[in-house]
Order: C-alpha cells, then sequence, then structure tokens
C-alpha cells in the first residue's frame, strides 16, 4: 500500500506545481516588438463614422490599442467609412463595449508599405451628440 501512497503524492506535487496563473493580458506591448508608442484621446460620433486613423512620424504603425472610456456606450471599430452598428449591415463593426479595451495589429503590405491602413469607429445611438471618448495607443516600429 506504501508504495500507492508515494506515487499518489507524487502525482499530486507533480501537478500542484505546473500550476501557472497567466499573466498574458498584463504584458506590455513593447515586447512584442514595437519600438514606439503615442496616446491621444479621440472621440466617436453616433451618426456617423470617425476616422481615428493616427500617425507616427518615421515609423511603421503596427497596433491600435483603443479602449472605451465611456461607462456607458459601446462603439463599433471597422476598416470602412460605413462601419455600422446594424447587424444587417455588411460593414457592421468589431463591438467595443464600455470600459473594454482591444489590440487592433495591423499586417504588412509589401506593395504599399507606407500605405496608413484606415480604421473607423461609430458610436452607439445612445451616445447622442457627446459621442464615445476613446483613448487611442498607436505603436509603431522603424
Amino acid at each position: 500500500m506504501k508504495p500507492i501512497y508515494k506515487l499518489l503524492t507524487l502525482v499530486i506535487m507533480l501537478g500542484a506545481s505546473t500550476y501557472n496563473k497567466s499573466n498574458a493580458a498584463g504584458e506590455s506591448m513593447f515586447s512584442k516588438g514595437h519600438s514606439t508608442w503615442t496616446v491621444a484621446g479621440v472621440t466617436c460620433s453616433s451618426g456617423t463614422a470617425t476616422d481615428i486613423t493616427g500617425s507616427l512620424v518615421g515609423f511603421d504603425i503596427n497596433a491600435y490599442r483603443l479602449q472605451n472610456q465611456d461607462s456607458s456606450d459601446a462603439v463599433w471599430i471597422g476598416y470602412s467609412s460605413a462601419v455600422s452598428t446594424d447587424t444587417a449591415s455588411a460593414y457592421l463593426g468589431e463591438k467595443l463595449n464600455a470600459g473594454d479595451n482591444g489590440v487592433w495589429e495591423l499586417g504588412k503590405n509589401p506593395d504599399l508599405a507606407q500605405a496608413v491602413v484606415k480604421i473607423f469607429c461609430k458610436a452607439a445611438d445612445a451616445a447622442g451628440a457627446a459621442g464615445v471618448r476613446l483613448s487611442r495607443a498607436i505603436f509603431g516600429s522603424k
């Protein structure tokens, strides 16, 4: 019987030693190879889509991190100025809920190396004339 207890104890100890809480969500964007970044506030309108494309002089834009600063209204993010909150639309954007944040990484186009990829937002109708305020971080590299 003793060998079974020893084996069981060993299995439990090995299992406990492999438990590791992941902290990937808290990982710095700089660890991904971006050499610079900048942050600005932008406001998404509820009437028409807002161009929230940024620029980094001398750097290629690699990614945007958008944080919805509003406590109650969502925004929809898309590549087209026709981005929509309407689920029946071909341009339905990606929803960024109130208080949430997300990263939109941009690929490279070898034919258009210097082209800046446009990004648009549209606020929920409930946001009204005030719109929804976003924090837009841009990550770039040389």
